[in-house]
């Protein structure tokens, strides 16, 4: 009952778009008062959730995707990986793909994805006479990818909310990261060549974008320094060499150093850098702290195993439990950010998966990816309006034509939950 009521003046506060921190630091004031708990225990349970170094992983991230922009090594990696595919019909719907594959590996943000390569993708797209609507579904549903290849500020989040190891949780993300890569580059493919296809029958011309003047051998040298920074970041923490806030950190001093040695360090662009980094990293960080206070609350009231109650009358099958909390996250996806979902059903829904048998690599990567759906879901998908934004697009007629999008989305989705091994089959490896 207690819970219930609690639930329902969260619900109130997010009507009345109060903060969702102030709502949830609110909300345990009020039950630890009226429960008769010292109010001491507020400021306690937040700095204890703070007082871990996996914390430090989060800032350290966000600053390195940073000042990859900010020094212009983002352009350096859009240039050459946009010079591997301009031979051929359809190179921006490819790129599309493998351009969020690799900047996943460095922002671990679906935003920072399409704010960093949306706008040129879809222009890229017009240009070569498909659709831009199209190509501006294709780059909400790329940018799922980022959340789930290390490194991942979701991911993080969900192991500090799970207590548990955020090194399996960022190598479990690798292989279904590349899988849903694959697929939607595999479905591109097959849509390219229908339109070449429809294109020859009815002999529409197919321009092809003119090759760049500068030599490729050029461009690749001047990537590839950055480019390493992927295989190091998911080697390092792979091979148990560093940590993921070592890995973060180090990642942070060479790119640094590269900036210095490519004579484009400048204090203004590194002060633009940390002011941004602190500012997102202050975000994520005061939502864990606040979100540890309602994660006490209903472990205090029993609301998990309430849900694991409800949960034995619809049977103990692992995918039936995935397929009901599947439904669940969608649903609240289309209304809460992915990071407040994260924190404030993880303690309701890892037990449950526990006792089913589920390992809480694949719960992990179930719930960021739902919420990676969630986020190209109309009323208050945020990947709708920022690819809006970037292309100058209606909303309107961006959301007819993520339909096919969804189908490989819920596709991949199934598969992350009937089949463990996709998540847990290089943690497994790495750490027999």
């Amino acid at each position: 009952m207690v819970a219930l009521t609690i639930l329902s003046v969260f619900a109130i506060f997010m009507l009345l778009q109060v903060p969702i921190v102030l709502s949830l630091i609110a909300i345990a004031f009020a039950y630890f008062y009226i429960s008769g708990f010292p109010l001491t225990i507020v400021p306690y349970t937040m700095y204890k959730t703070l007082n871990t170094f996996t914390i430090v992983a989060i800032p350290m991230f966000i600053f390195m995707g940073e000042l990859l922009s900010r020094f212009g090594f983002a352009k350096d990696i859009i240039r050459i990986t946009k010079r591997m595919f301009r031979e051929k019909f359809g190179y921006s719907l490819r790129l599309n793909v493998i351009l969020s594959l690799v900047f996943s590996g460095m922002s671990g943000s679906a935003l920072a994805d399409i704010g960093a390569t949306g706008k040129m993708l879809i222009d890229a797209s017009d240009r070569e006479g498909i659709k831009k609507p199209f190509a501006a579904g294709l780059t909400m549903a790329s940018a799922t990818i980022g959340p789930i290849f290390p490194p991942s500020i979701p991911l993080l989040v969900y192991a500090i909310a799970a207590n548990t190891s955020s090194v399996r949780m960022l190598i479990a993300g690798v292989l279904p990261a590349i899988i849903i890569a694959a697929i939607l580059y595999i479905f591109v493919s097959i849509y390219i060549v229908m339109l070449k296809r429809k294109r020859s029958i009815s002999g529409v011309h197919q321009p092809t974008p003119q090759p760049s003047g500068t030599p490729f051998w050029k461009d690749l040298a001047l990537s590839l320094p950055t480019l390493l920074i992927i295989p190091t970041i998911t080697g390092g923490m792979i091979f148990g060499l560093l940590s993921p806030s070592e890995v973060g950190a180090a990642a942070v001093v060479y790119i640094l150093s590269l900036a210095v040695a490519y004579g484009r360090f400048t204090f203004s662009s590194l002060w633009l850098a940390f002011r941004s980094a602190i500012v997102s990293s202050s975000a994520v960080v005061i939502l864990l702290a606040a979100g540890s206070l309602y994660s006490t609350i209903m472990v205090n009231e029993g609301v998990s195993q309430f849900a694991a109650s409800a949960f034995d009358n619809i049977g103990n099958n692992p995918l039936v439990f995935f397929l009901v909390i599947n439904l669940i996250l969608i649903v609240v996806g289309m209304f809460i950010d992915g990071l407040t979902i994260i924190i404030l059903l993880t303690p309701v829904l890892l037990p449950i998966a526990l006792s089913l048998g589920i390992q809480p690599e694949q719960l992990g990567i179930v719930m960021v990816f739902n919420t990676m759906i969630g986020m190209m879901t109309p009323p208050f998908g945020l990947s709708i309006f920022a690819v809006s934004s970037v292309s100058d697009l209606k909303i309107g007629d961006i959301l007819r034509s993520i339909a096919p999008f969804y189908a490989v989305m819920l596709t991949c989705l199934l598969a992350l939950s009937a089949f463990p091994e996709i998540s847990q089959w290089l943690p497994a490896k790495v750490f027999q």
